[in-house]
């Protein structure tokens, strides 16, 4: 499409976290500088995209339409719109505008069992239609969840492609290596500042004087949702009460997990914890 050439609609389809919405992201990063540019369109939004294509169709920029976290019920009026879109109308699509998506469905449709077992006279024909809307995409990537050792395989050479440099534990210890490996990447391909780079860099083990940014993401990481350790909720409690106490509280947590499970801590969360208390940090017994 940058050069002029027709471009296919693309589904990015697969396991939730495994880079799907960031693989796009960094491609419009990647061609900002050749005139492409993305824009993302909410899934009740799509009734709109007639009008968008017309405006974008006359302006020299190249354009993704991006659609995040794609899927439809049997019943959704916006199923019938992203059909029209992907299919183009009389006049033909735009020669700068690609429409790309990422679903957890490969097919787009929720299916429930009671829709398989409906009173459609044409109950296959209905269904068949339904999934067949992934097919007018052009192009389907799959995203798939890697094994512990891809993973870790997959981290090592991220290390070696960007010169991180390890210490002795993070050899031996290779999961460290995502908030290295993360921050260079954060950087490199979709051009964040050095503060985020710092932030990322440090959100695993900490360190000693973080700045603002760090210690939020390093608390944020440790209180997402996910997270239902004995003690987070505490913790999540006193984030908005106090972040450097959350995050004091948050590196002697892990002080006191690795040292109960006989495993080396990292020199920085010691640091980090050492220079809190020397600057008056303290956490109560209890505190709520």
């Amino acid at each position: 499409m940058l050069s002029g050439k027709p471009a296919v609609n693309v589904l990015l389809y697969g396991d939730a976290g495994t880079g799907k919405s960031s693989s796009v992201k960094a491609i419009a990063n990647e061609f900002a500088a050749d005139g492409l540019r993305l824009v993302e369109v909410k899934k009740n939004q799509l009734y709109q995209i007639p009008a968008l294509l017309d405006s974008l169709a006359q302006n020299p920029l190249k354009f993704i339409l991006f659609i995040d976290d794609l899927s439809f019920s049997a019943n959704d009026d916006n199923f019938a719109a992203l059909k029209a879109i992907l299919e183009g109308s009389v006049g033909g699509r735009a020669g700068n505008i690609a429409v790309y998506a990422t679903s957890n469905r490969r097919h787009l449709i929720k299916e429930t069992l009671t829709d398989r077992e409906g009173d459609d006279t044409h109950e296959s024909d209905t269904r068949q239609e339904l999934m067949s809307l992934s097919a007018r995409f052009g192009l389907t990537i799959t995203f798939g969840s890697p094994d512990r050792e891809r993973y870790l395989h997959i981290v090592e050479e991220l290390a070696k492609q960007y010169g991180v440099e390890l210490d002795e534990l993070e050899q031996q210890a290779v999961k460290l290596l995502h908030a290295k490996t993360g921050a260079c990447i954060a950087r490199d391909i979709f051009g964040e500042p050095d503060e985020v780079y710092s932030a990322i860099f440090w959100h695993t083990t900490a360190k000693e004087n973080m700045t603002t940014l760090e210690k939020i993401l390093y608390v944020a990481d440790y209180i997402e949702p996910n997270r239902d350790f004995e003690g987070v909720e505490r913790l999540r409690s006193l984030a908005y009460q106090d972040l450097d106490k959350a995050l004091l509280l948050g590196v002697e947590t892990t002080i006191q997990e690795m040292e109960e499970r006989k495993l080396p801590v990292h020199s920085r969360t010691f640091k980090a914890r050492d220079w809190l208390r020397s600057h008056g940090v303290t956490i109560e017994e209890g505190t709520e």
